[in-house]
């Protein structure tokens, strides 16, 4: 696992350094910062053929490094995703297709696991701890040929309670369990800002016609949601892909996705929001031309070590 960093909001970077010592294939990294302190870093990937959860922590700002187990398993686990609120951390994560979230309450000392929901073929997409410290896992389940857009919402009493935001068509060729890790699927991602408004961002097909990028915000909680709006100002046959959403102060939004619009290339976008969604920046492109259709492969079922992660950058907010 290797890292780079920067003190300027991404202007110049320091030369990559290795995270952790050579071992296991070490994939499908993700990084967050404690939304509590704004200080302490923690990051996540999969290793020993992805049966191993790990979580890393830094408390200087990602000078030193100390790393724990958090899951482990006989079959392979899949898309780890991680948040951190005062030291409470939770990650998430597909193993044997069902949705588990393992959780410490220390800042990463120790964890224990459970599972979120007992669905088959289900794929995390997100997780957030909002400012009243509730947490939220967004993501998708495989059922036959649609994909159903998921958030649960975890209790007071410990128990989660999930929501539907949409349903969407599988994708073609991939109506059964091999592609729900494929990178054209419909896929979700949530965030929250500091006034504990939760976004959520989806991928979603109706129909026959191609994948479009949708967004929708919540002041209760999660208990309701807005009506959903297409945030893309693609043509109606262009595909899209790989959302993602990062929120900061209260009203600051700021979102990204993968769409075919150049096809055969595939390129980035991103848009900004500084009143909850209400109205958008320009989109900007983000890389242009880098990607063809043959780079987004359908990935292998999750007890191979086959898959691979294509993620487009979520545009941190600056310093954090």
């Amino acid at each position: 696992m290797t890292l780079l960093m920067s003190d300027d909001n991404g202007s110049h970077w320091d030369a990559p350094r290795g995270l952790t010592p050579p071992g296991s294939a070490q994939v499908q990294p993700q990084m967050t910062i404690d939304s509590g302190d704004h200080r302490t870093v923690y990051a996540t990937w999969l290793e020993d053929n992805q049966k191993s959860v790990v979580v890393a922590k830094s408390s200087d700002y990602g000078q030193s490094w100390s790393i724990v187990l958090a899951d482990h398993a006989a079959v392979a686990a899949e898309r780890p995703i991680i948040a951190a609120f005062n030291q409470q951390v939770y990650l998430g994560f597909s193993r044997a297709g069902k949705l588990r979230v393992a959780t410490s309450k220390n800042g990463a000392i120790n964890f224990s696991t459970a599972t979120v929901d007992a669905a088959a073929k289900a794929l995390p997409g997100g997780l957030t701890i909002d400012s009243d410290g509730g947490v939220y896992v967004a993501w998708s389940q495989y059922v036959s040929n649609r994909v159903l857009l998921k958030i649960s919402k975890l209790e007071q009493s410990g128990s989660w309670t999930t929501s539907l935001m949409d349903i969407s068509r599988a994708p073609d060729g991939c109506s059964d369990y091999h592609c729900a890790w494929g990178y054209m699927g419909a896929d979700i991602s949530i965030a929250s800002d500091a006034a504990g408004v939760l976004y959520a961002l989806w991928t979603s097909s109706i129909g026959g016609s191609p994948e479009r990028v949708y967004f929708a915000s919540s002041t209760t909680h999660g208990d309701s949601w807005s009506a959903r709006t297409g945030v893309s100002n693609a043509d109606a046959n262009v595909r899209h892909a790989r959302p993602m959403i990062a929120a900061g102060a209260a009203g600051q939004v700021r979102i990204a996705w993968m769409d075919s619009r150049h096809t055969p290339e595939w390129d980035t976008y991103s848009r900004s929001s500084t009143n909850g969604g209400a109205t958008w920046s320009d989109e900007t492109i983000v890389s242009a031309g880098k990607l063809s259709t043959s780079a987004f492969p359908v990935t292998a079922r999750p007890d191979t070590s086959e898959s691979a992660e294509l993620q487009p950058p979520a545009a941190p907010f600056g310093g954090e």
